[in-house]
């Protein structure tokens, strides 16, 4: 196999004793490169150190949806990242300076930078208004610095189909600009053609091998194999196989399952189905070096 992670969270502190396990472990069922996925201040800086020690990483730069009323805030429990070090405390509490310090480290590690995101739309976990209003304020922050440094954004949707619909059609212009994939997806089909439509990607991961998923799969046999990249989402969605061999952290080395379900779903070799994957992840981020 030779495929890329996308989307993962290898910085969290539960990878801490196995980190260089589930580096071999990548490295021998063919996995070529991953992107870590920062999610604030600390991961985006745990994000980049981890990349500058192994070049099998790449980085998307972001604030995730459900942290954005989080600036500056520190838990303990969530914050203790690999490649960090353990006294590091977030230090902006400003929303416009924390993009534009985004901005300054694009421009800084252009190489290593290939996203922005993940961004978007979280109702699941929390509702408001107010925090609507707000992830769509970071949303186009994040748009912009894509735009800015043409690079590729990542979509997170929970709970929020009609919102992101809507946020893809009223910056339809900007979206046909640059490359995007909707991480984790789980909507409907028209979720996925509007992506399309939009020159977009759908990320795909453990969630489609549940026995559960099949409307999920019936969406994955109908849209191209070229608009599909694949993910992790490492910790989470360990796939259903690995989830029964009680594995207890998603690993980018369980990939292999879910390119068998999109092969078995598409009813193609897998060997076709790889090998288009991994063009579609280097498609869908012109700046991963392979």
């Amino acid at each position: 196999m030779t495929i890329i992670d996308t989307h993962n969270h290898l910085y969290f502190p539960g990878f801490k004793e196995t980190f260089h396990q589930i580096l071999n472990d990548a490295k021998n069922t063919g996995i070529t490169q991953q992107i870590l996925i920062g999610i604030d201040e600390l991961s985006c800086q745990a994000s980049l150190n981890l990349a500058a020690e192994h070049s099998t990483f790449k980085v998307s730069l972001g604030l995730h949806p459900c942290d954005v009323d989080q600036l500056g805030v520190y838990q303990a429990e969530h914050h203790q990242y690999l490649g960090i070090n353990s006294t590091l405390r977030p230090k902006i509490y400003n929303r416009t300076l924390y993009f534009q310090w985004l901005d300054e480290l694009a421009t800084k590690h252009p190489d290593t930078v290939v996203a922005f995101g993940e961004t978007g739309f979280d109702q699941f976990h929390r509702q408001s208004s107010s925090l609507l209003k707000l992830q769509t304020l970071c949303f186009k922050e994040h748009l912009a610095l894509c735009l800015k440094h043409q690079k590729t954004l990542i979509i997170h949707s929970r709970g929020a189909k009609e919102e992101t619909l809507e946020f893809l059609k009223e910056n339809a212009e900007e979206f046909k600009q640059i490359n995007f994939v909707w991480h984790c997806f789980t909507e409907d089909l028209e979720a996925a053609q509007a992506t399309i439509d939009l020159g977009g990607y759908i990320g795909v991961g453990g969630v489609s091998t549940y026995p559960k998923s099949e409307t999920l799969r019936d969406i994955i046999r109908q849209i191209p194999l070229e608009k599909i990249v694949t993910e992790t989402d490492a910790p989470y969605l360990t796939p259903h196989q690995a989830r029964k061999n009680k594995a207890k952290l998603n690993s980018p080395a369980f990939l292999g399952e879910v390119i068998e379900t999109i092969a078995k779903t598409k009813e193609l070799p897998r060997k076709n189905v790889e090998a288009q994957l991994f063009k579609n992840a280097q498609q869908a981020f012109p700046g991963l070096a392979i």
